[in-house]
């Protein structure tokens, strides 16, 4: 029962809605028996003006099937009789709004009230419902858009004002008169095939025959249930059936026109790869048309009784086309089809400006016009059988021996003659019985000089459109002979004005035929004339002729004969100046009489004609390029479609990946899918690689992404991204040596991809800074950019290798902050400003990129203003960068026992952030440890630090009995160690490291030599918790004791030199800076080795700062 509710309560409420004649009937039965309140009853009601204020805004507001209750109440209690014409209007300005038929009969029944109060209240109501009903207007002006929006809003305001006016009849508000009926009489202008050729009002026909049907259109006799006459109901029906044969045609030719459509849109798909958008829109807007029609064709033959039209299917359907393909026969039809294949025009707008005509019996009254003069009739089949005789591919044509026709003789002497001069009064008086002024003309002087001084400046449809229109308020004799005048003698160097030009008097031609004809033999005439001049002079005159001739044609002014005769007559004598012409007529209107079905025969002779005098004439080069281009102008060749590559499956799968698929929140299943793929495949690899080598076919914004795909990849499968880096790094050099305009953005992607795997640890900071000075030096001689000094692959006004240096920067030079690396940064930059200040001039956008860059990297560092400053800069860098790269080899020499550190270290804590070198903590750790074991007391007073020799390899050349003794107490003293710890308590205090035997080291310092028989050694042992040193004495002439006095004579003599160098630095530095010459980039010394601090608070700590400063 739940579930039935709904539905019960909406068929309710669609019974409730529903009109039905009981209701018309009582209505009626009201209306008929009004009994109008008495003047006393009028007297005791309210007419305050606040309140009827009130009540007039409510009706606009309240005058729904919700609210009129609540309205009729109010209104029974008003003084309404000062406003009964502004509540006839309200109520058909709201009831023409109503949405619902509900609210359509609320409006009926609050009118009805008000006809009840107050007489003649109906005839007010009526004739205000009036006034939204009409015929179809006219809206050809508009644009497609306008177009449908004003159409939608009339056809809605129609539909529901011709529901209430019927409702007003049907309850006695409306009625008949002696002379017409009044539905009838509604209906007949709205549901007229003549002026409504495109059925606008289908929908408004098809609402009306469905809530009406069982008034007008049930299949029965006057009854007691009718409430309409019998004369009435058949006038309707005959109306409407009148209005629904015709439309059902319309519907049939539609069928046909959509299916050709689709069609033609197949085979434009087919030759060309894609259907454009106009097209494509154009064709949905007819398909929405379509289907609107059939659905009110459906409804108006249920509601008439009447039969479906029949809609047949083509024999050129699509489904039809698509399956049996495509064929070429090389028959006549086919070839005749093939031509005429794609239209007249070229695209919409140009058949919207040749075809779309302003109409100005809509814009201009009719007195100012006069009768509308018909259009020739369309040439029969015998004006055709003439027109294809008048040129004909014959050898005799070809050769040019042909005899010229009597009419051409006729035309030629005609143009003679004229070329005499004649007496103009004598001409114009003839005129002046002819001609008068058109009644009703304004304007004055004034009026048509800025008519004809806006003339030549209307180079828009919508100008031109407007001068149209102005011209026909100006329409007087006087001005149109000057109008003639002005349209036949065009400058030849306006070639611009003769397309609006023809527009106009295209426009003007239907009630101004004398404009069209006078122009048109005004120009037939100057051909003629031009066609006797063989002087170069007369060549643009000819050409400015026959492109007019070719624009009118294609508003079809003149008869097609006129135009082919000219065709004629320049193929006959086929010179220069004649090829000239003839190909600009063809490339006017050569394709729409080639694309047109009844000139599409004659032209092709043209063509054929013209080709063949080509092969058969020697012509220079510039002729046979004219030709050519007229020729495909007309008849382009065709183009195979393109073919698209074929491509595997997976193939497939990695591009939609990589390039469709690839952004940041999807990176992580993507490289999951990437390393689901069989990486031992080859050619799988090989996709993979390509996709990634075209970095550029990536969106730019994703870059990055893809970089941390190449990294993640290259830490299962090393070879893959080394490949990677190595194609970048060939692309950006390939891009330098090619250096085409076309591949600027494939450039632009691939350095900032490179930066991004600099990002991503991919390559180190050496290979960006190479890439950095390639991008600079490549091409020319010198590595340093010199005024005046330019390079093939350098053009000197092209800043683009700026823009890849400014990229690369952009994406990774914020690493290079601070360090070894932040001063190589600044050196580039001052070489970058040296390199844009060798151009001859700085454009502005590439200085604002440099702004920009700097901003990003330098803030506070100011641009260079001129090349010697550059240069400067850049040589103050260069030897404080040189004097730094000294020091570093200083302190790699100097550092003695140090361990190694790749470069890669301070690139990766640069990356990260700054983070502290825990192996140089522990190598510290270590060298404290060392001291205190060493002990302190016995180090030399001139010394500064502590000398340890290892000797691995001397062991061989130490006595036996020495090294036998030395490993027995050696191992003792061990023993003893261990056994004397064993069962301490540990305690968390410094413990000396008992040494193992492989680092087992003298100590030279504690050295004495003893009555020089001997040397003795302080040897260090520990018993317990205390500590022993016992002598050990060697002779002085034994191995051991002279290798270390060497060594400790070689150190004290290489400390004296280093500290030579520490100190010299300053006055170096001061002489260099000194020095004359211009300084060279230096080399640099790249090494993996560091330099240990000493420890703080050692003596060697504090003597190591004293050098420093």
């Amino acid at each position: 029962m739940d579930g039935e509710t709904p539905t019960t309560s909406g068929k309710e409420k669609a019974e409730k809605d529903k009109v039905t004649n009981p209701m018309r009937l009582e209505m009626k039965g009201l209306n008929a028996d009004a009994q109008r309140p008495t003047a006393s009853e009028m007297r005791t009601l309210d007419g305050a003006l606040k309140k009827t204020q009130g009540f007039m805004r409510k009706i606009k507001t309240l005058l729904t099937a919700d609210g009129v209750e609540a309205l009729k109440k109010e209104a029974l209690t008003l003084k309404l009789e000062k406003y009964v014409d502004e509540i006839a209007v309200a109520i058909a300005e709201t009831g023409v709004a109503a949405k619902r038929g509900a609210d359509a009969w609320a409006a009926v029944d609050f009118a009805s009230l008000m006809h009840r109060r107050f007489e003649g209240f109906d005839t007010l109501v009526v004739a205000a419902i009036q006034k939204y009903l009409g015929p179809v207007p006219k809206t050809d002006a508009l644009s497609p858009e306008q177009k449908d929006r004003d159409e939608a809003v009339r056809v809605a305001k129609q539909r529901m004002a011709l529901r209430i006016l019927t409702e007003f009849y049907l309850v006695g508000l409306a009625r008949d008169t002696n002379k017409e009926l009044l539905v009838p009489a509604t209906l007949r202008p709205m549901f007229n095939a003549a002026t409504d050729d495109k059925f606008a009002n289908a929908s408004i026909a098809q609402h009306f025959c469905k809530t009406f049907s069982d008034v007008f259109f049930a299949d029965k006799g006057l009854s007691e249930e009718s409430i309409v006459k019998d004369t009435v109901r058949v006038a309707v029906r005959s109306i409407v059936v009148d209005y629904y044969t015709p439309m059902s045609k319309y519907l049939i030719k539609m069928h046909k026109h959509i299916k050709k459509a689709e069609v033609s849109n197949y085979e434009h798909a087919v030759s060309r790869g894609e259907v454009s958008e106009e097209r494509q829109e154009r064709f949905q807007r007819g398909i929405k048309i379509y289907e609107k029609l059939v659905a009110n064709v459906q409804s108006l033959s249920a509601s008439l009784g009447a039969e479906m039209p029949d809609l047949p299917e083509p024999e050129t359907a699509l489904e039809k086309l698509m399956g049996i393909g495509i064929s070429y026969s090389g028959s006549k039809e086919t070839d005749d089809q093939e031509a005429l294949l794609g239209g007249p025009w070229e695209d919409e707008e140009s058949r919207s400006f040749y075809e779309s005509l302003l109409d100005l019996k809509d814009m201009v009254p009719a007195i100012l016009l006069g009768e509308k003069k018909e259009r020739p009739a369309p040439p029969t089949a015998a004006d055709l059988e003439k027109l294809n005789n008048v040129i004909q591919v014959t050898d005799e044509v070809i050769a040019g021996t042909l005899d010229k026709p009597d009419d051409a003789s006729k035309l030629e002497d005609d143009a003679a003659a004229g070329d005499e001069p004649e007496d103009e009064e004598d001409a114009t008086a003839g005129d002046d019985e002819r001609e008068r002024n058109v009644p009703g003309a304004t304007g004055g002087k004034g009026d048509v000089d800025a008519f004809f001084t806006a003339l030549p400046n209307a180079l828009s449809v919508e100008a031109i459109d407007k001068l149209a229109v102005q011209f026909c308020f100006i329409n007087r004799k006087t001005s149109r002979k000057r109008l003639i005048q002005t349209l036949a003698t065009v400058p030849r160097q306006r070639l611009d004005v003769l397309p609006y030009y023809s527009r106009l008097i295209a426009t003007l031609s239907p009630f101004m035929p004398d404009v069209s004809e006078k122009v048109l033999a005004a120009l037939e005439k100057e051909f003629h004339f031009h066609q006797k001049k063989t002087d170069r002079t007369f060549v643009e005159e000819k050409v400015k002729v026959v492109r007019y001739i070719g624009e009118l044609t294609k508003f079809k002014i003149p008869p097609y004969h006129v135009t082919f005769h000219v065709f004629k007559v320049l193929l006959e004598s086929f010179t220069n100046h004649n090829i000239e012409a003839i190909c600009s007529l063809l490339e006017v209107c050569g394709r729409f009489l080639y694309k047109t079905p009844e000139t599409s025969k004659p032209t092709s002779n043209v063509l054929e004609i013209m080709m063949k005098k080509k092969q058969a004439l020697n012509l220079d080069s510039r002729m046979a390029l004219l030709i050519d281009n007229a020729f495909y102008q007309c008849n382009p060749p065709e183009k195979t479609a393109i073919k698209q590559k074929e491509r595997s499956p997976m193939d497939l799968y990695i591009r939609k990946l990589i390039y469709t698929d690839l952004s940041k929140k999807n990176a992580e299943r993507i490289l999951k899918q990437l390393r689901k793929l069989n990486w031992n495949d080859p050619e799988t690899v090989r996709l993979i690689r390509m996709r990634f080598f075209k970095c550029w076919k990536v969106k730019f914004s994703n870059l990055h992404v893809l970089a941390l795909l190449t990294y993640e990849l290259s830490r299962y499968y090393p070879a893959f991204g080394v490949a990677v880096v190595d194609a970048c790094l060939e692309e950006v050099r390939l891009g330098l040596e090619t250096n085409i305009f076309k591949h600027n953005q494939r450039r632009v992607s691939t350095v900032r991809f490179l930066g991004e795997l600099y990002n991503y640890r991919m390559i180190e900071s050496n290979i960006v800074f190479d890439t950095l000075y390639i991008l600079l030096r490549f091409g020319y001689e010198s590595p340093f950019p010199e005024p005046g000094v330019f390079s093939p692959w350098d053009a000197p006004h092209d800043f683009f290798r700026v823009r890849l240096c400014v990229v690369l920067l952009e994406t990774c030079g914020q690493c290079f902050d601070r360090g070894y690396l932040a001063q190589k940064l600044d050196e580039f930059l001052a070489f970058l400003q040296v390199y844009l200040h060798s151009k001859p001039r700085l454009s502005m956008d590439v200085e604002f990129l440099m702004r920009e860059l700097f901003e990003l990297l330098r803030p506070k560092q100011a641009l260079c203003t001129s090349y010697e400053e550059a240069v400067d800069a850049f040589n103050v860098l260069a030897m404080r960068h040189a004097a730094l790269s000294g020091e570093r080899m200083v302190e790699v020499v100097a550092a003695v026992g140090a361990e190694e550190h790749s470069s890669d270290d301070e690139e990766d804590g640069l990356r990260a952030g700054a983070r502290m070198d825990e192996d140089d903590d522990e190598a510290v750790g270590e060298d404290e440890e060392e001291d205190d074991a060493l002990g302190d007391e016995v180090q030399d007073a001139e010394e500064e630090e502590d000398v340890v020799v290892h000797l691995p390899e001397q062991r061989a050349e130490v006595d036996k009995e020495l090294e036998d003794e030395f490993e027995k107490e050696f191992s003792k003293m061990m023993q003893d160690s261990l056994d004397s710890r064993k069962y301490d308590k540990k305690k968390d205090v410094f413990d000396v490291a008992i040494p193992v035997k492989k680092a087992v080291a003298f100590q030279g310092s504690g050295a004495t030599e003893a009555g020089g028989e001997g040397v003795v050694f302080s040897f260090l042992t520990k018993k317990g918790n205390k500590q022993q040193v016992k002598a050990v004495e060697l002779p002085q002439d034994s191995s051991f004791v002279r290798k270390t006095k060497e060594k400790q004579e070689a150190d004290r003599l290489e400390k004296q030199q280093l500290k030579k160098l520490v100190l010299s630095y300053e006055d170096r530095e001061e002489t260099e800076t000194s020095g004359a010459g211009k300084a060279r980039k230096p080399h640099l010394l790249h090494t993996n080795d560091r330099q240990r601090n000493p420890p703080p608070g050692t003596p060697q700590y504090k003597a190591f700062n004293a050098q420093l400063q």
